[in-house]
């Protein structure tokens, strides 16, 4: 956690992204996958820093926004206009499908 420096600094995840794709010729689209404002804020950027590189923001609604719809869909709203691509109930919804369709954005 103290590796690198707090969201909205992007530093952490280009870290992480550096190790996973060590070795590898091109930069890989990323998905970043997050449940704040600073995760979205996080993945903007990461895009402005590393625009050669793909970066996806993948809101995901946390349990206790999801209590009434007028909840659910402003906290989507703000996920949504700090960076997110969509916005999904949970993390489950995040299907090999959905990512194909999110890689063609």
């Amino acid at each position: 956690m103290e590796d690198a420096p707090g969201k909205p600094d992007p530093q952490g995840l280009f870290d992480a992204v550096q190790q996973l794709e060590a070795g590898a010729n091109q930069p890989s689209p990323v998905i970043y996958v997050g449940d704040t404002v600073a995760d979205m804020y996080t993945i903007d950027r990461a895009r402005e820093k590393q625009p050669d590189r793909p970066w996806v923001g993948v809101g995901i609604l946390p349990p206790h926004v999801q209590e009434t719809s007028d909840r659910r869909s402003t906290y989507a709203e703000s996920l949504r206009q700090a960076g997110a691509e969509i916005v999904l109930a949970n993390v489950q919804e995040l299907t090999a499908i959905k990512i194909q369709q999110l890689m063609k954005i």
